[in-house]
């Protein structure tokens, strides 16, 4: 037996199959069967952090010295449960950006830290990755700036 979901919106969906044997004691039988779809969970992330046109997020900082947390905000636009994972990497400097928490259910806010103190002057990026398995807008990829230059003298 197959399910034709073509066009069904989130609903529960009764039916019967009749199965029908000529040489069968107790023929027909009817099976009701139940159909329940429940709605796709919707990946949203928001922040007033993040750089409009999909820039990302972006830090600076002067040597030695970590710039400010930045957060994002995780929500589910539509049904269903939204079990989620946040994975921070970046492409040299080492581990310097990170996400807590890492993973969870449902609503939430993370906190994106970078540890820039040990980090020579120059141009870093890295990226937050947020998966949730099963729904729309999932994978989301961020992008993350880091510049730490020289403090200015006045």
């Amino acid at each position: 037996m197959t399910v034709n979901l073509t066009g069904l919106t989130p609903a529960t969906y009764r039916g019967t199959i009749v199965v029908t044997a000529a040489t069968l004691a107790g023929s027909p039988l009817t099976i009701t069967v139940t159909l329940t779809l429940a709605a796709r969970p919707i990946l949203l992330i928001t922040s007033t952090a993040l750089v409009p046109g999909g820039g990302g997020l972006r830090f600076t900082a002067v040597p030695g010295q970590n710039p400010a947390v930045q957060s994002l905000a995780i929500s589910n636009g539509g049904g269903s449960t939204l079990e989620w994972t946040a994975t921070a990497s970046t492409t040299r400097g080492g581990a310097w950006l990170s996400v807590t928490p890492d993973r969870g259910a449902g609503n939430a806010t993370l906190q994106v830290s970078v540890g820039a103190s040990s980090l020579a002057p120059g141009a870093y990026e890295g990226s937050l990755i947020i998966t949730a398995p099963g729904a729309a807008n999932s994978p989301a990829t961020i992008a993350v700036a880091l510049t730490v230059g020289l403090p200015v003298l006045l």
